[in-house]
């Protein structure tokens, strides 16, 4: 009998050592495989969460058009976040050779050392009227006849020649063309009738819609017009081949399957 009730504790203590074991080494691999990423600050509807968030093994919840994609992404090539860190623009495109961080999401690529991945997210800018007040507008110097509204330093985004067709001052303002900090307030204004004209990224004016639904009559019909050929790719900045590689493997599969369309229905429609 005592005998038997020793077999039986050697047992368990070997069941015990292995289960450990086992415990230890799934710890290391989600670990080692859970990232840390910096994201830029809140930018509706691409960023929605600007707290710090740091969560053990993966578990991460941020909000936003461009975090969902990352996120999907990342777990399609067996990777999650690990921690993620909120900075402001200016931070996020240094973040790789200045924070300690694997991977900073949503910027333009350069050539600084970092690996690139192929395009998360694109910005289009268009100029966008209401239909009803049948603005005559097929060029950026047509602009200059109506009360339009932009995003803060959009003059110095869309480049000299913007500038010289709207005929702005050496303030880069006129007496009918406003820039403003707040792209809730640029939509809000425009809705409000206070604007002819507003110039912004289509999936910020499409999400902001969305929140001016229940206020104002947003379901009118409304006139791109497409002054501004080029979009501007945002891509994900690693730290390592490796990762970009994987990461894009996991991009790849999530347009392939519709998974990249579903997400950005989701923030703008």
């Amino acid at each position: 009998m005592i005998k038997q009730i020793i077999k039986i504790k050697s047992t368990l203590s070997v069941t015990a050592f292995l289960s450990i074991g086992l415990f230890l080494f799934v710890i290391n691999s989600v670990q080692a495989d859970a990232l840390n990423v910096a994201f830029s600050d809140h930018k509706p509807p691409f960023v929605l969460n600007s707290e710090k968030s740091s969560n053990e093994y993966g578990h991460f919840k941020g909000k936003g058009l461009e975090v969902e994609i990352f996120t999907q992404a990342l777990e399609h090539s067996n990777h999650s976040i690990l921690s993620a860190t909120y900075v402001p623009n200016n931070r996020l495109s240094i973040a790789i050779s200045t924070m300690k961080i694997d991977a900073a999401v949503s910027v333009i690529a350069k050539d600084d050392g970092s690996f690139y991945s192929d395009e998360l997210v694109e910005y289009k800018n268009y100029a966008i009227s209401r239909t009803a007040d049948q603005l005559n507008i097929s060029s950026i110097a047509d602009l200059k006849k109506y009360n339009t509204i932009a995003w803060q330093g959009a003059n110095q985004h869309l480049g000299a020649n913007f500038r010289r067709l709207l005929q702005l001052d050496r303030n880069h303002t006129s007496k009918l063309y406003t820039e403003l900090v707040d792209q809730k307030i640029q939509s809000l204004l425009f809705w409000h009738k206070r604007a002819q004209v507003i110039l912004v990224d289509k999936s910020i004016f499409l999400w902001n819609k969305k929140l001016f639904a229940s206020t104002y009559n947003t379901n009118i019909e409304l006139t791109y017009h497409n002054l501004f050929s080029s979009t501007e790719p945002f891509r994900v900045a690693f730290k390592s081949a490796a990762l970009r590689n994987d990461f894009n493997l996991g991009l790849k599969y999530l347009r392939e399957t519709g998974g990249y369309q579903k997400i950005l229905d989701k923030y703008t429609h």
